[in-house]
């Protein structure tokens, strides 16, 4: 497996880490751990092709990152787009406004799918999935974001469902998408 990269290493050891993670990739991942592993391993500068290799891969090869039913099913799916989502490169020059076309191209690929799993979700997970469109910072969506509230509204009559952090976590996640 691909781990973080220590601090003080060699060039030579950061490329050849490098090089491990975009054979494995162009092998085929065969986990979703194995996409973990390389995007919090990789969230560097250096990163954007391995970012944009899995963004593909998140599209081409959804069902076999995102195994299982319903509620499996729904986990993986937040918790590998909160991993991609988390940790994708901060630093893209002159090509940002390419790489807000990228994320507008994920999530109309995923947009019925992020529909579709808030009725699974717990607590715990549409927090993550209200962070992630807060990370990606797409202006559109307001579909996913509407499902997101219902979805908080009927775990937040349940009581004790919803625990301080979930709340903190969630109203900043809504203030503060689409740059607000």
């Amino acid at each position: 497996m691909t781990q973080l990269k220590p601090k003080h290493t060699s060039s030579r050891f950061d490329n050849l880490l490098f090089k491990i993670a975009s054979d494995k990739i162009e092998k085929g991942l065969e986990s979703p751990e194995d996409f973990h592993h390389i995007m919090q391993g990789h969230r560097n500068k250096k990163s954007k092709d391995i970012y944009l290799k899995l963004k593909k891969m998140l599209i081409d090869h959804k069902e076999l990152l995102m195994p299982g039913k319903e509620k499996v099913w729904a986990d993986n799916m937040v918790n590998i787009m909160y991993s991609f989502a988390s940790n994708k490169p901060t630093k893209f020059g002159v090509y940002v406004r390419y790489a807000k076309e990228e994320i507008d191209e994920l999530l109309t690929h995923y947009e019925q799918d992020f529909c579709d799993c808030c009725q699974y979700l717990d607590a715990e997970g549409i927090t993550r999935l209200a962070q992630v469109m807060y990370l990606l910072k797409s202006k559109s969506f307001e579909n996913i974001w509407w499902r997101i509230e219902n979805r908080i509204h009927e775990l937040a009559e349940v009581k004790g469902s919803l625990d301080p952090y979930n709340i903190s976590s969630i109203m900043r996640a809504f203030s503060r998408s689409q740059e607000n």
